[in-house]
C-alpha cells in the first residue's frame, strides 16, 4: 500500500475504532478535501528529509517518539482541534 493508503488508514485509527469504516472515510474525506479544514504547505526538496521524519514520528506506530514530541511542543500550539 503507498504513503496515501497509509495515510488514511491511520487517519481512520485517529477516528476511533468505534467509527463504522465508511463514516470513518466520510470524515477523513471532508476533513482533507474542505479547504476551510486543511492547511497546505508546500515542501522544498531539502525539507523531504524532515519532513519524512516527522510523517513517520507522528504517524508511525512507535508511541515513544510521538509522545516525546507531542511533550517537547505542547506549549507551542496555536491551532488545538479538541
Amino acid at each position: 500500500m503507498g504513503r496515501a493508503g497509509y495515510w488514511l488508514g491511520r487517519a481512520h485509527e485517529a477516528l476511533g475504532h468505534e467509527a463504522e469504516a465508511a463514516e470513518a472515510r466520510a470524515q477523513v474525506e471532508a476533513l482533507s478535501n474542505d479547504p476551510a479544514n486543511r492547511t497546505l504547505l508546500k515542501i522544498s526538496m531539502e525539507d523531504l528529509g524532515a519532513a519524512d521524519e516527522l510523517f513517520r514520528v507522528l504517524m508511525g506506530d512507535n508511541v515513544e517518539p510521538r509522545r516525546d514530541f507531542i511533550q517537547k511542543h505542547a506549549l507551542d500550539v496555536k491551532n488545538l482541534d479538541v
